[in-house]
């Protein structure tokens, strides 16, 4: 196996690409382990951090692992944050996790500044939780793993009829009934965002609605996340990856939802709605429009992300639990 280092993301070349195939291909791969997704958050919040970027090669000169890091207060951490990244994780192909991981460790091993790692965000099915397990007793033995959060994911039927199926009979019968009050008798519909000209203001009416949904969300919403987020939507625009979608009525948009799709997942990213309309179920009606396109463009999972929100297990999803894992480093 071959390691490499690099010294940002703008100055990864050809790189790029085969980083983005393989966050495609890999297992547990997803948009956040992207260097496009992490790239832009290394722009708005990388500070003065210490970057640390890592590649492995097979020897045959495939690349098979990747992972971005950073120093912080004496911790090695994962490129990312809880609040902006759901999930978080070393990528690597299949039969490579254990010397993928292996190699990283030992080459951080070599940068003094650090006393032990923190992995936050790292989904249940990750074999980079494997690794660590077996490797940690090579190293010090002294490895934490916990459950963080959840992300409840929804597994994506061939047709519609076939997903109100799969659901119990109360949760299907109050889909059809919320849908059929908000649609019926009034000039409604759900209206996606097409294109880079129509970008701008749409997130406009996006943090706007996003403001009024809650008190918490409206303190989210600061300065510095508007801009993440709205560097994030024009790249993922011109990569075909962005849905932002809102439902019309009575000749406003009174909810919004942000989501990407990447491969064959379509992630629910973040929402907001107008709680005027509250009466007229907006936030589930649009969550179930935005299924029915998932399902009709061939996509296989719907991910909620973060947040064993009630609405999310209505809709199908089945919760699947992220963690938090602690190493020190070799002694």
């Amino acid at each position: 196996m071959i390691l490499e280092s690099h010294t940002g993301f703008d100055a990864l070349g050809g790189l790029y690409d085969e980083w983005m195939r393989m966050a495609e291909t890999a297992p547990g791969g997803s948009i956040f382990l992207t260097p496009l997704w992490l790239g832009i958050w290394w722009k708005h919040f990388g500070d003065d951090r210490d970057l640390r970027i890592l590649t492995a090669r097979s020897n045959s000169g495939d690349l098979i692992g990747a992972g971005a890091f950073y120093i912080d207060d004496c911790r090695l951490e994962l490129v990312g944050s809880e609040d902006l990244c759901d999930y978080r994780d070393i990528l690597a192909l299949p039969g490579f996790e254990e010397e993928v991981v292996g190699g990283f460790l030992s080459s951080l091993d070599e940068v003094r500044s650090w006393k032990g790692i923190v992995l936050r965000s790292v989904p249940s099915g990750s074999r980079t939780v494997q690794a660590i397990e077996r490797i940690a007793g090579e190293r010090s033995g002294q490895v934490t793993i916990e459950k963080e959060d959840d992300c409840p994911v929804l597994e994506l039927p061939s047709s519609w009829s076939d997903y109100l199926e799969r659901l119990g009979r109360r949760d299907r019968h109050e889909i059809r009934r919320k849908m059929r009050k908000f649609f019926e008798g009034r000039e409604a519909a759900a209206v996606q965002v097409q294109d880079r000209e129509g970008l701008a203001e749409g997130l406009e009416k996006f943090f706007h609605l996003h403001a009024l949904s809650s008190r918490e969300k409206a303190d989210f919403m600061g300065e510095d996340r508007r801009k993440f987020f709205s560097d994030m939507a024009v790249a993922l625009m011109e990569h075909g990856m962005l849905k932002l979608t809102f439902l019309k009525a009575e000749g406003r948009e009174i909810a919004g939802l942000l989501c990407f799709d990447f491969d064959s997942t379509r992630y629910a990213y973040n929402s907001g709605y107008d709680p005027g309309f509250s009466a007229l179920s907006p936030g589930i009606v649009l969550f179930a429009e935005s299924i029915r396109d998932a399902i009709e463009e061939g996509r296989k999972q719907y991910d909620f992300l973060k947040g064993t929100e009630s609405y999310k297990l209505k809709l199908g999803a089945t919760a699947r639990p992220i963690h938090r894992i602690e190493l020190g480093r070799k002694h």
